[in-house]
Parts: C-alpha cells; sequence; structure tokens
C-alpha cells in the first residue's frame, strides 16, 4: 500500500511576521485573506490580504462580497482560504469557525491562538490549520 504524503501549507515569512506583530497587539480578532496556489500536496500561500472588518475579542465579521472582489483581482491565483487571531485563548476551532469553513468552501483555515497559562508570565502561542474543515494540516514558513 503507497503511503500518501501529509498535506503542507507554505506561508510566506515576511507576512506571516507582520500579521503576527499585529494580530498580538490588539485585543481583537484579526483576520486576513490566504491568497495562493491550491495543489495536490501542498498549498502555497503568496499573500495575505486584510479585508474590511468588524472584529470583537470573540469574534470577526467580513463580508462575502470581499472575497469575490479580491478573487477577480488576482487571478489566475485563488483565495484559498483564511487566518484569523484567537487573542488570549488557548488553540481551538470553534463552532463558527467549522461553520464559516464549511459555509464559504474555504479549502484552508488557520488560527493563530496566544494566551498566558495562569501562574506563568511568557505568553505560548499557536498556529493551527485545519483542511477542509477540520483535518489538521502542517505548515512551514518559505
Amino acid at each position: 500500500m503507497r503511503k500518501t504524503k501529509p498535506l503542507v501549507i507554505e506561508l510566506p515569512r515576511r507576512q506571516w511576521q507582520r500579521y503576527k506583530r499585529l494580530a498580538l497587539k490588539t485585543p481583537n480578532e484579526v483576520l486576513v485573506f490566504l491568497v495562493g496556489h491550491n495543489d495536490p500536496d501542498r498549498i502555497e500561500i503568496v499573500d495575505f490580504v486584510y479585508p474590511a472588518q468588524r472584529a470583537t475579542p470573540d469574534a470577526v465579521e467580513w463580508t462575502p462580497q470581499d472575497i469575490v472582489k479580491l478573487q477577480a483581482q488576482i487571478l489566475p491565483l485563488e483565495v484559498v482560504g483564511t487566518l484569523h487571531s484567537h487573542p488570549g485563548c488557548e488553540p481551538h476551532i470553534s463552532k463558527a469557525d467549522v461553520d464559516t469553513a464549511t459555509h464559504f468552501g474555504e479549502v484552508v483555515f488557520g488560527v493563530f491562538s496566544w494566551w498566558r497559562p495562569e501562574g506563568q508570565r511568557r505568553r505560548r502561542m499557536s498556529l493551527d490549520f485545519y483542511y477542509g474543515p477540520t483535518a489538521p494540516i502542517t505548515h512551514k514558513l518559505k
């Protein structure tokens, strides 16, 4: 039996670092659209696009028209999914995350979480990606 290679998402280091700095500065969730290529064994992200959004510490809202407009502008690239933050929370995917990813047909969605464990001074961080919408996938910076 032939083993299948795990799906990998490649992120541009500079855009990831910019996103991380921004997300860590605000108490509200921050969302980006992930723009790139979707191949059978890897997803290559080439850009993060910040849509207009309404955010709170527990949710971020955006309009589907933003994806439609962006998709028309970036051809032959595609919007392959989203990345959003969960400030002050341990890593998890919420029911709202799964429902949104399923509703909009996202190929991949990511969650960047950071929190401070009780009694500790140091903040912990986690970056997790899911494929279709709940199978975890690995990521690497390029």
